[in-house]
Order: structure tokens, then C-alpha cells, then sequence
């Protein structure tokens, strides 16, 4: 099933059934899919002011070039989950199950992820004011190229946590608990770690004004 070029106030997909949906060039100031079923879920060029998923069930689901003022993803079940290009004011992930999920090339005012189970999280050449990364659980965590004012990682559950080439004005992470823990090319005016639970920890290479460990 393909939808390609539609113009639109408000567009709604409600309860759809496939073995492959294909969204191409939707322009909308309302975009909702609500409800779907699909073997593999590719959204490429859509243009919406709001933009929501909800209860989304696919093997592959793939969002490609999406320029939103708020885009949000709650309650998807994937084995694949990738956004890329990714230009929004705010970006919201809630209650997202995933065995891979990755977030590449995003820009973005403000960038929360919630309520995240996956066995990969990867978090690449990221670009926003305010990154809030909160009940995280997965295998594999990582952040590389970030850029922020502020990145909070709070509640984070993983076996490997890996954080490199950060650059945020507050970093903060709290109730961190994790096999391995490494930051490595970190540049922040204020780092903290509070609440750290890691059977190894590495800091190379830390540029920060302010860097209290409390609880480690």
C-alpha cells in the first residue's frame, strides 16, 4: 500500500492491515497513524506540523526526511526502528519496544525519549537545546556526536553505556546502572554524576568547568 504526493489539512490512518506501507512526499498539517499493522512501515518526505504515531506493530519501521514542528512516537513495537534527517522543534519517544533503534543526523529544539526497552540504542549526530533520555533499558547505548544544551540521562538501565564526542553546555546523568560506563571526548561547562552503579567506568579525555561524582 502506497501513498505518494498527497496534500492535506488533516490525514488519519486508522486501523490499517499490510504487508508493506509506504508513505512519499504527504504534506499535512495534522498527519496521524494510529493502530497499524505492517510487515515493514517506510515514511520518507513528509512535511506536517503534527505528526503522530501511536500503537504501531512492524518488523521495519523506517522514517526518513520528516520535517515536523512535533513529531511523536508512543507505544510501537518493531524489531527495527530508524529515524534519519530527522528536522523537528520537539521529538517525542514513549514506550518504544525495539530490538534496534536508531536515531541519526536529528535536529531538533528538544529531543525526550521515555519508557525506551531495546537491545540496541544508538544515538547519532544529534543536534538540539534540550536532550532528556529518561527509563531507558537496553543492551547497547550510544550516544556519538552530540550536540546540546543540555542532556540529561536519568534512569538509565543497560549492559554497555558509551558516550563520545559530546559537546553540551549540562550534562547530567542520574541513577546510571551499567556493566561498562564510557565517556570518552566529552566537552561540557557542567558535568555531573549522581547515583552511578557500573562494574567499570572510563573518562578519557573530559573538558568540563564543573565535574562532581556524588554516589558513584
Amino acid at each position: 500500500m502506497q501513498l505518494t504526493g498527497i496534500h492535506a489539512s488533516s490525514l488519519q490512518l486508522i486501523g490499517i492491515h499490510a504487508s508493506s506501507l509506504q508513505l512519499i512526499g504527504i504534506h499535512a498539517s495534522s498527519l496521524k497513524l494510529t493502530g497499524i499493522h505492517a510487515s515493514s512501515l517506510k515514511l520518507t518526505g513528509i512535511h506536517a506540523s503534527s505528526f503522530e504515531l501511536t500503537g504501531i506493530h512492524t518488523s521495519s519501521l523506517e522514517l526518513t526526511g520528516i520535517h515536523a514542528s512535533s513529531l511523536k512516537l508512543t507505544g510501537i513495537h518493531a524489531s527495527s526502528l530508524e529515524l534519519t534527517g530527522i528536522h523537528a522543534s520537539s521529538l517525542q519517544l514513549t514506550g518504544i519496544h525495539a530490538s534496534s533503534l536508531q536515531l541519526t543526523g536529528i535536529h531538533a529544539s528538544s529531543l525526550q525519549l521515555t519508557g525506551i526497552h531495546a537491545i540496541s540504542l544508538q544515538l547519532t549526530g544529534i543536534y538540539s537545546s534540550s536532550i532528556q533520555l529518561t527509563g531507558i533499558y537496553a543492551s547497547s547505548l550510544q550516544l556519538t556526536g552530540i550536540h546540546a544544551s543540555s542532556l540529561q540521562l536519568t534512569g538509565i538501565h543497560a549492559s554497555s553505556l558509551q558516550l563520545t564526542g559530546i559537546h553540551a553546555s549540562s550534562l547530567e546523568f542520574t541513577d546510571i546502572h551499567a556493566s561498562s560506563l564510557q565517556l570518552t571526548g566529552i566537552h561540557a561547562s557542567s558535568l555531573q554524576l549522581t547515583g552511578i552503579h557500573a562494574s567499570s567506568i572510563q573518562l578519557t579525555g573530559i573538558y568540563a568547568s564543573s565535574l562532581p561524582l556524588t554516589g558513584i
